[in-house]
């Protein structure tokens, strides 16, 4: 069997503009604190609820928001159809504490490009990056 050479290397093929949505400061800071260790990330912004995050996401243009569900405002779902509609789309990582299978349904079914439960897969997060940055950016 001939084995073909891959074109992909472990080193991700761009670099990653990441904003987080989280209203939890000591989950954002260890959020930031991974997000620093990669190499291929550049963190350009957090928000703490669904209205902060609206207003900031389209001037901080990431290209992945790292998104909670559960905000003292409102819903992340709420920001997760608002970044369906951007002109220049950003990939939605949810990342909750709230992870029943319906709700994973509901959130992959409205565009989010990944699904994480806080509590068991934090350390997913840089593997669900790399493997995004990967990926081409996506258009609306």
């Amino acid at each position: 069997m001939t084995k073909w050479p891959s074109h992909r290397s472990d080193e991700p093929g761009r670099s990653l503009r990441v904003f987080i949505v989280e209203d939890s400061a000591l989950v954002r800071q260890r959020l930031v604190e991974t997000l620093t260790g990669l190499t291929y990330v550049k963190f350009v912004g957090h928000a703490g609820g669904v209205r902060e995050a609206l207003e900031w996401i389209p001037l901080a243009r990431p290209h992945v928001v790292l998104l909670d569900l559960g905000l003292p405002d409102g819903s992340g779902l709420q920001v997760l159809k608002a970044i369906e509609l951007m002109s220049t789309r950003p990939a939605a990582v949810i990342f909750t504490n709230y992870a029943t299978p319906s709700l994973r349904e509901r959130c992959l079914a409205a565009g989010a490009r990944a699904f994480l439960d806080k509590s068991h897969e934090f350390h997913r997060i840089p593997e669900v990056l790399a493997e995004l940055a990967h990926q081409p950016v996506p258009t609306a």
